[in-house]
């Protein structure tokens, strides 16, 4: 018999042997290694929220590859994400955190909404020549941050690309090896996802480079804290309104940070007609903010009081005008 044939007929046992339908159940041991990297850093209580779509969402579908074609994976990810994201995100918040359809007012000071899309898996044969099988996942974690007045402070996608798990050569479980690597992706993205949430939740740390491990002194999580605990204060100051209420009464000597450090997403319009920029360009909102063209060029296009939407981006400002192809780098200068 030759290797080929030989080959061919471990493949077809192990194909037979677990051909079919199989659901992956969640299993938070594969999530905990992951979560026990990440530390307390933001005062208050997080609110993961959650619809009943999200919840009921179940993967169902084959590999997009030969090698087990015929099999078939249900993949609860409306569960798991909601389960994961409470190992993981959970884990950041002093108060530890809850699950949720909505807000109740005074209970959480930050909404998280997580959800996993695109999902698609494979099993590669011939990574290992044939003589064994490599399961494969992709998948985006969908990530929407909002205060507890519900303005948006981060919405952004975070996809995995084609992800290596264990390989084998005969098992009687592939699906246990199929399990693992998508529950790491899913943890690691959502790992991933804390570097945006301190960006945004944690101003000061913006000075330095993010380390990979998330300690507490390499970190600064005192900066953190402190820019909270200021927040709360202004909070309760002004009767417990929402952060986009009272943002703009906290002093700049409370955060260390010029304002709008905390980085959210502003939504305003222009004061008067735009017409683009040509170097040094400042524009009055309506809001009463003035920002200023910090890039070099020149653009033009007319819009007579434009919706605009100025957001953080790599420690940098982006205005974008409704209507228009093109963005700008910005500075506040007032």
């Amino acid at each position: 018999m030759t290797t080929n044939n030989v080959r061919l007929l471990f493949l077809v046992i192990a194909f037979g042997l677990v051909a079919g339908c199989k659901t992956v159940v969640y299993n938070p041991s594969y999530i905990r290694p992951v979560a026990q990297t990440v530390e307390p850093r933001y005062p208050g209580k997080l609110l993961i929220l959650t619809t009943p779509a999200d919840d009921q969402y179940v993967f169902q579908g084959h590999p997009d590859s030969l090698t087990g074609v015929a099999w078939k994976l249900k993949v609860p990810f409306g569960e798991m994400t909601k389960k994961a994201s409470g190992e993981i995100y959970g884990h950041l918040f002093q108060s530890g955190y809850e699950f949720g359809r909505e807000a109740a007012p005074g209970q959480c000071s930050i909404i998280l909404q997580p959800k996993i899309e695109d999902f698609d898996w494979r099993m590669n044969q011939l990574k290992n020549l044939g003589f064994a099988i490599t399961p494969e996942v992709k998948m985006t974690l969908n990530v929407e941050l909002r205060a507890a007045d519900q303005s948006v402070l981060l919405r952004r996608q975070y996809e995995s690309g084609w992800v290596d798990g264990n390989s084998y050569l005969l098992s009687l479980s592939p699906f246990d090896a199929v399990s693992l690597v998508i529950h790491k992706t899913m943890a690691n993205l959502m790992v991933d996802s804390i570097r945006d949430l301190d960006a945004v939740l944690c101003p000061n740390a913006g000075q330095q480079p993010l380390p990979k491990s998330f300690s507490q002194k390499d970190y600064g999580m005192a900066g953190c804290l402190d820019f909270w605990s200021a927040w709360s204060a202004t909070m309760a100051a002004n009767g417990n309104r929402g952060p986009s209420k009272v943002r703009l009464r906290m002093q700049a000597s409370q955060l260390q940070q010029p304002l709008y450090t905390e980085r959210v997403v502003i939504e305003t319009h222009i004061d008067g007609d735009f017409k683009g920029w040509e170097g040094s360009t400042a524009w009055v909102m309506e809001n009463g903010q003035i920002w200023q063209q910090a890039q070099l060029g020149n653009h033009s296009h007319f819009a007579s009081r434009p919706k605009v939407d100025i957001f953080p981006s790599d420690n940098k400002w982006i205005m974008h005008i409704e209507g228009d192809s093109e963005q700008v780098q910005v500075q506040r200068i007032k």
